[in-house]
């Protein structure tokens, strides 16, 4: 089931796709009562999304974005990770990324309750990593099953969900962090946004013919 929600920013007027950040560790609790995301447009502009009365205001203007962003994610420590092409770390407010590694492509990211950063990686080979903030060290936990590819991560009731496709149809798919390749699919032909997802299953890609459309997915 998807529940559509109208954004009426002006902001938001020139923007192709907005993706989400996932909140800081300590405000992942308040998300669930208070759904506020956090969105990348494809030229490094941050917005604040409030989805109780539908709006949005830019917060910063990331630099080095090339080719658009697929997803970010607000560290614990408040850096911010956006997956373009490969990653770019960020402290706020310097516009320009700490770190990065271009030799890997990455889709989705999100922060496990327990504090664990999965990420999606699609080249060279897709299936589930895992993100250390304090070193910055990346670790391939495993291949998806034959087919399929995660685009993005949500929580919902604890449970780890990705959107993504196999072979070719748009799947929902229950995470096996443990073996990735044992992830199953729990929604077959479901429509799928090209952004990113947050807590409780709201999708901050825009979609529709004004541009300005949120969805919001109930597994």
């Amino acid at each position: 089931m998807k529940l559509a929600l109208l954004i009426t920013s002006a902001a938001l007027l020139l923007t192709t796709a907005i993706y989400k950040i996932y909140p800081s560790k300590a405000t992942q609790k308040a998300l669930m009562t208070e759904p506020i995301l956090y969105g990348i447009r494809s030229d490094g502009q941050l917005f604040k999304i409030d989805v109780m009365n539908c709006t949005a205001c830019p917060i910063a203007n990331l630099s080095g974005i090339l080719g658009g962003a697929s997803d970010a994610l607000v560290l614990p420590n408040g850096d911010i990770l956006v997956q373009s092409g490969g990653l770019l770390r960020y402290t706020l407010p310097d516009p320009n990324p700490i770190w990065s590694e271009t030799n890997t492509v990455y889709s989705g990211s999100v922060i496990a309750p327990g504090g664990t950063i999965y990420l999606s990686r699609v080249v060279p080979t897709a299936g589930l990593s895992a993100y250390d903030p304090i070193t910055n060290d990346i670790l391939f936990i495993g291949d998806w099953p034959s087919g399929m590819i995660i685009y993005e991560f949500f929580y919902q009731n604890g449970i780890l969900y990705g959107f993504g496709v196999l072979s070719g149809n748009g799947v929902v798919v229950q995470i096996n962090t443990s073996d990735p390749s044992q992830s199953t699919v729990v929604y077959s032909g479901v429509f799928t946004d090209s952004g990113g997802t947050t807590n409780g299953g709201y999708t901050t890609a825009l979609s529709g013919s004004n541009g300005k459309i949120i969805y919001k997915y109930n597994v």
